[in-house]
């Protein structure tokens, strides 16, 4: 058996052990169940903050680290500028939800609630620093878009994942077209910056296995600047897995490195394996790694990346279409068009956010380079979305649907395969 294979097949295992630990859990969520009757208080170091903006109403919430696991305390501002960073510890007394995912929602509303600020944490000055530093780095995707505020933050949602700063109406548009995911700060995000870095430090002509040891602390300083989201750090986790291996002399493997990030991923977080942006990643960034596999066999194809775009969407559909009971054909249309333009506006846009440190013109340059495939893909998205029978409504999927939709797959996968070598042997 090949080693990819034996990686497989252990992460396969583990799957079935943490569904069966999951399908436990799931009984024993309410741990903190007398906080259901009477406010639970609380002081919470603020890690991140997310909303108080004025398409919110005012909403917004910072999450902290608990014992017991992550809150996200959600209460209104009436001054965003009041709004809580990290760092700061505040005073909280609120109605907790249940646990969803490792997360509680913490609502401070009505009578007898309160959330205000009472210090800063020992580590505060660090936090802070970094809080700044990203500020900065956001103030600067936006040199050069001064004269259009919501092509800059559209900027920022795919570059820094500050999906907050979107406006209701682009929020819309891409929900409608199946396409909000570009917007998730997710493998190909990560990949990207970790390909634009490399060959950033291959112009310094450092040795190939040195080159890693440079790129992946900046790649895990952009993972962290954004916000830790659970698809960066599995993103992040994958390269590092697979640049190890460069390192130390190893062929890089990336059906292993996936092995290995899903083994370890649900080893210390077992609960992930019910949430459906974990599944989504895990099962979108495997039929790539396998289509790419299958694609190996017919190095003369041309339009290979519409195998690509397929292979994402299908795999895909069965998850959104069990969880959420839509399915978005319009999806595959637009990202035949949308994946490869927003895989150059993510380089480019970091490219500009590392110019803007040497010359202010040339970010400026870059970043409005950005802009002009940021409103491609919302011309391309606000088409999609008008197409007739661009997301449908079906009945949640049942498991053995799931099963045949990824065997028929499978089955058609098969049979070109057989038909093109079948060619082939013929033209032989």
């Amino acid at each position: 058996m090949k080693p990819e294979y034996r990686y497989l097949l252990a992460a396969a295992m583990v799957a079935l052990a943490v569904a069966a630990y999951a399908r436990i859990r799931q009984n024993e969520f309410e741990t903190l169940n007398q906080y259901r009757t009477s406010p639970y208080r609380a002081e919470l170091e603020v890690l991140d903050t997310e909303g108080w903006n004025p398409w919110n109403r005012g909403w917004g919430s910072f999450r902290a680290k608990t014992d017991t696991g992550y809150i996200r305390t959600v209460f209104r501002l009436e001054d965003p500028d009041q709004a809580p960073r990290p760092g700061e510890i505040w005073a909280v007394s609120g109605w907790l939800g249940a646990e969803r995912r490792g997360t509680r929602k913490l609502w401070i509303r009505g009578s007898g609630t309160y959330a205000r600020k009472v210090g800063d944490s020992p580590a505060q000055t660090w936090i802070a620093r970094l809080s700044r530093f990203k500020a900065d780095l956001s103030r600067r995707m936006g040199i050069g878009l001064e004269h259009d505020p919501d092509l800059a933050n559209l900027s920022r949602a795919i570059v820094l994942g500050e999906r907050h700063r979107l406006a209701e109406t682009d929020r819309e548009v891409f929900l409608a077209a199946g396409t909000m995911h570009i917007f998730a700060i997710s493998g190909l995000h990560v990949m990207i910056v970790a390909k634009v870095v490399l060959v950033l430090v291959s112009l310094c002509l450092l040795p190939p296995r040195v080159a890693p040891l440079v790129m992946l602390p900046v790649l895990w300083l952009y993972v962290y600047l954004i916000g830790l989201t659970p698809s960066a750090v599995r993103a992040a986790t994958m390269a590092t897995f697979y640049f190890a291996a460069i390192v130390f002399g190893r062929e890089a493997n990336s059906l292993i490195a996936w092995s290995l990030t899903f083994i370890l991923v649900h080893l210390v977080s077992p609960m992930s394996i019910l949430e459906v942006g974990s599944l989504l990643s895990f099962a979108v960034m495997f039929g790539l790694l396998l289509m790419d596999r299958y694609l190996r066999a017919f190095p003369r194809w041309r339009g290979r990346f519409l195998f690509y775009s397929f292979a994402a969407w299908a795999a895909g559909v069965p998850i959104t279409a069990h969880v959420f009971g839509r399915v978005t054909p319009a999806g595959l249309l637009a990202n035949l068009v949308l994946v490869p333009v927003a895989a150059v506006e993510v380089a480019v846009g970091f490219l500009g956010l590392l110019a803007s440190f040497l010359s202010t013109r040339l970010a400026a340059l870059l970043d409005n380079l950005a802009g002009l495939l940021i409103q491609l893909m919302v011309g391309v998205s606000g088409l999609a979305a008008r197409l007739p029978g661009a997301s449908l409504e079906v009945r949640p999927w049942s498991a053995w649907q799931i099963f045949a939709w990824y065997a028929l797959i499978a089955l058609l996968f098969l049979l070109i395969r057989l038909v093109r070598l079948r060619r082939q042997s013929e033209l032989c």
